[in-house]
């Protein structure tokens, strides 16, 4: 209620403080994407001037850069600013999130060794997008409404779905994923692990090609046919989960940092070290890598 009281106050300052970004064309390329028919993840962007500001509040868009694209360019991933519009400072948690490691998925190798007396396989899988697969309840649209400035003009979109940004996209994602879990676990009788949007498990060699596809079409069946891509999918006696390259072998488990991962966390830490400050963000993004 005091949001939405304040609303045409709040926006009034978002749209003062705005300031063009960097990769603003991407954000509009973006946004243009989601909002086309049959994606229907955002509303078509409009000037802000044709948006009743006593009606919506708006967030504003920044982008960070998340390593590079196959050619070389910046790859962008755009994050709505929900914590200065007000509504993460709103938003009320409910329950406690949870994710499995990969001490969970070496205990239950263990068990498989005991039941079968040989090492099992590794499968994986990632849902594409999750956060953006979660819609926003009815009622709460007016809290969606975004803005950013391209070449001087400021644009206005509203999210259909969770943005990158929302405390409560983490939470609504939380549940989904625990539900997707759930009748993995339940209906297909496949033991299966859950790192926020990651999925992975154990299964008998001559079994793991299987299961991994009747996972792949009951997560389709329920998310869409779009929500987990096959190069996101791979099962083998060694497999890299969760940035750990992990096989058995000889009865025993071997764990090793993947090179690539690690190479990649080294230049982050270097480049901090370079510069002389490590963000906030920057520092809870390592420290979850490194746990």
């Amino acid at each position: 209620s005091s949001l939405r009281a304040e609303r045409r106050a709040r926006n009034t300052r978002t749209l003062n403080s705005m300031r063009e970004d960097l990769h603003g064309h991407e954000i509009l390329r973006q946004v243009r994407r989601d909002a086309v028919p049959g994606v229907d993840r955002m509303t078509d962007p409009v000037p802000v001037s044709e948006v009743d500001l006593d009606e919506c509040l708006l967030a504003k868009g920044f982008s960070i850069e998340q390593g590079a694209k196959i050619d070389g360019t910046p790859k962008i991933r755009v994050v709505w600013n929900e914590t200065a519009s007000g509504t993460n400072e709103h938003t009320q948690p409910t329950e406690k999130l949870s994710c499995d490691g990969i001490d969970k998925l070496l205990a239950l190798a263990a068990a498989f060794f005991v039941a079968f007396g040989s090492e099992p396989a590794l499968w994986k899988a990632d849902i594409d997008s999750a956060f953006r697969r979660v819609p926003v309840g009815e009622g709460f649209e007016w809290l969606m409404w975004v803005c950013f400035m391209v070449d001087g003009k400021v644009w206005a979109s509203r999210h259909r779905v969770f943005p990158f940004g929302c405390t409560s996209a983490v939470h609504g994602w939380n549940r989904v994923g625990a539900m997707l879990r759930h009748i993995v676990l339940h209906l297909l009788h496949l033991p299966v692990f859950r790192y926020v949007d990651d999925f992975f498990g154990v299964e008998h060699p001559d079994c793991v090609a299987h299961a991994l596809h009747c996972f792949k079409r009951i997560v389709r069946a329920i998310m869409g046919p779009e929500a987990i891509a096959d190069m996101k999918c791979a099962f083998g006696s060694s497999l890299v989960v969760l940035g750990l390259d992990c096989s058995f072998r000889d009865a025993a488990a071997v764990v090793w940092p993947d090179e690539e991962k690690a190479a990649k966390w080294l230049a982050g830490i270097k480049c901090a070290l370079g510069r002389g400050s490590f963000g906030p963000g920057e520092a809870s993004k390592l420290l979850g890598r490194l746990s």
